[in-house]
């Protein structure tokens, strides 16, 4: 933040006008009480990003098959890509499918890594990447890290405590299985065993156990899925997050 942004901040956050505060995440909204402590008496509620839930043809999976693992997002520090893209190289029975990155970094990657059961999508349009969801990945990866940058060389653009990825609402509004980092902050929407599986960020056999795990068990592929499903349609919609949001003031 520049002395601006923080005096702009702390304007708004005090303004006598400002009659509700929310965050996205449990963490933030604890930080910023440590930062405000006049919060802790202020109307402030916690809702997570949300999705939209998906046509039922969209979603369903067919795990008669050899399963697909896939990652869609960006290269950047801290969201694991890197992870993902060693998992393939120990899994090359399964297909992976990457969706993002720029051409140049695409280019370093298969440099890098070099197993052919990658396939790389590139960056896409959100209907495209989410077509690529629908119809190629199985098991959905979230291999986000501790620390998770805006900006690659930037350690004060870290916000790997607060986040609340996109992606993740939108691997269970498509019913997907998913793999995800075992992290305080993505367990305040994932329990594993339950809509999910969960596996250590720092622990690749982890991630392999998981996946394979799953590759093998299409009913409980089919269990996570839909679990999370339900917890989109119940909690998690853009709907309901506008509910949520204006119960105050009913």
């Amino acid at each position: 933040y520049s002395f601006w942004q923080k005096l702009f901040e702390k304007y708004v956050v005090r303004h006598e006008r400002t009659v509700q505060h929310v965050f996205i995440s449990g963490r933030l909204k604890k930080d910023y009480i440590d930062k405000y402590r006049f919060l802790e008496n202020k109307n402030c509620i916690v809702l997570p990003v949300g999705a939209e839930p998906v046509n039922t043809l969209e979603r369903v999976g067919n795990y008669n098959k050899v399963l697909s693992c896939g990652y869609i997002g960006s290269f950047k520090k801290g969201k694991g890509a890197e992870l993902v893209f060693s998992l393939a190289g120990q899994l090359p029975h399964i297909p992976f499918h990457i969706v993002g990155g720029s051409d140049d970094e695409i280019s370093s990657m298969k440099r890098e890594y070099p197993a052919e059961n990658i396939v790389w999508h590139g960056a896409l349009a959100y209907k495209d990447a989410m077509k690529i969801l629908s119809d190629k990945i199985d098991i959905a990866l979230l291999p986000n890290q501790k620390e998770v940058f805006l900006f690659n060389n930037d350690p004060k653009s870290d916000i790997g405590r607060w986040t609340s990825p996109m992606k993740l609402l939108e691997y269970l509004a498509y019913e997907k299985a998913i793999v995800a980092s075992d992290l305080p902050i993505l367990k305040e929407i994932l329990v594993d065993n339950e809509n999910c599986l969960l596996a250590d960020p720092d622990d690749q056999g982890a991630w392999c156990s998981a996946i394979g795990r799953l590759a093998g068990d299409s009913d409980l592929c089919q269990r996570l899925g839909k679990n999370g499903r339900s917890l989109i349609e119940e909690e998690l919609s853009w709907e309901r997050r506008a509910e949520k949001s204006l119960e105050f003031y009913h």
